[in-house]
């Protein structure tokens, strides 16, 4: 009886373990069979991965971005993702924040109000960014506000080393309701301006 049970946990260990990598970024157009390990396998989240910030007079934008292994996804699919939060202050007057980020369970990523990643070159919007060569990769994640859940934007980055100083070029667009209702009574646009393009500066 014991030795059955032992071989049952070494099968579903293996099984647990068997996700195919399938790369983010320039994936194979058959993909292997379920499940799938959707991975950053060149690592371009780790250059994304820190304290950010853009500041202009008395206003600002400070982000923060996380890197987690193995996120669920569909079925029993997993990912590499970005978790994060910002804080977004216009004219002196903070507008919102979600800084710190709060301590979610895996199952509980994407309430972050930063979550997912979409690696391209080239990304449809991206920003312009010259200092990021001549074929940068840009990073794509999905942007809510805590204050406003249902209204959801996207950031754009690329990363480049400027004077010897890590930087990133964001664009912010596609403002939408994620949800629509029929009730639904809130804002139609969020803090940050739609087609804002900052540079930040890793802190």
């Amino acid at each position: 009886m014991k030795n059955r049970f032992l071989i049952v946990i070494c099968l579903i260990t293996i099984s647990c373990k068997a996700q195919n990598i399938v790369p983010i970024y320039n994936g194979p157009e058959n993909e292997p069979p379920l499940p799938h390990y959707y991975k950053d396998v060149d690592n371009d989240f780790d250059r994304i991965v820190g304290t950010w910030k853009w500041q202009e007079g008395n206003s600002s934008l400070t982000i923060e971005l996380k890197k987690i292994l193995s996120a669920p996804d569909i079925g029993s699919n997993v990912s590499d993702i970005l978790i994060g939060g910002y804080t977004y202050i216009k004219n002196g007057v903070e507008c919102t924040n979600s800084l710190p980020m709060p301590n979610l369970p895996m199952d509980k990523l994407t309430n972050h109000s930063i979550w997912g990643g979409v690696i391209g070159t080239p990304i449809k919007g991206a920003p312009p960014c010259p200092e990021c060569g001549t074929n940068p990769r840009y990073v794509k994640v999905q942007v809510r506000e805590p204050e406003n859940p249902l209204l959801e934007g996207k950031f754009i980055m690329g990363h480049f080393i400027q004077n010897g100083v890590e930087k990133i070029r964001l664009l912010f667009l596609n403002t939408a309701i994620s949800i629509p209702t029929a009730d639904y009574t809130g804002p139609e646009e969020m803090c940050i301006p739609e087609f804002s393009t900052l540079t930040l500066t890793k802190q």
